[in-house]
Order: structure tokens, then sequence, then C-alpha cells
């Protein structure tokens, strides 16, 4: 009877222990399947965080090169009104230059004429 008594103890043991093998291993299966969703989470994050930072780069590298073309438009303007300044000054000279021509030619053509006047 003692040995009856031994062996179902022996057998309630053995369950008892099988019991917690199981839930721990119900367990363990528990927490590797919140870790592995836990870190599909963080991958899907992960994406998310790569696309963005992607967009917000070429958002600003657009913009950056919107606000070089912008700087490059005002330093042609200003280059273009320099070069009618310049065309402009050109322009004046030229035209002064040809009516002091004109002068010193009528200036030379009367002192010709006083010239033969007084031979």
């Amino acid at each position: 009877m003692e040995d009856e008594y031994r062996l179902s103890a022996r057998k309630d043991a053995i369950e008892s222990l099988e019991s917690i093998v199981r839930m721990k291993e119900a367990e363990s299966r528990m927490f590797q399947s919140k870790a592995d969703e836990a870190r599909r989470e963080a991958d899907g994050l992960r994406r998310i965080i790569q696309f963005r930072t992607e967009k917000f780069e070429d958002e600003y590298a657009h913009k950056l090169s919107r606000l070089c073309l912008q700087d490059t438009e005002e330093r042609r303007r200003k280059k273009l009104d320099e070069l009618k300044k310049l065309e402009s000054s050109q322009c004046e000279y030229h035209s002064m230059k040809l009516r002091m021509q004109a002068e010193i030619a009528g200036l030379l053509k009367r002192m010709e004429a006083t010239k033969q006047q007084w031979v």
C-alpha cells in the first residue's frame, strides 16, 4: 500500500511537473508571439520613418533648388540691369563722340574758311 501511495504521489508529482512544463511552454509561445508582434511593429515604424525621412529630404532638396533658382534669377536680373546701364552709357558716349566729331569738323571748316579769307 505504501508503494502504491508513493507511486500515486510520484504520478501526481510527474503530472504536476508536466502541467508546469506545458504552462511554461504556453507562456513561452505567448511571449515569443508578443516579441514577434513587437518586432513586426518596430519594422513597420522603421519603414514609416524611412519613408518620411526620404520625403523630407526630397522636399528639402526641392526647396533648396528653388531657393538657388531664385538667387540665380536675382543675380541674372541684376546683371541685366547692369548690362542695360552699360549699353546706355556706351550709347551716350557714342552720340557724344559723333557730336564732338561734327563740332570739330565744323570748327576745322571755319578755320579753313577764315584762313582763306586772310590769305
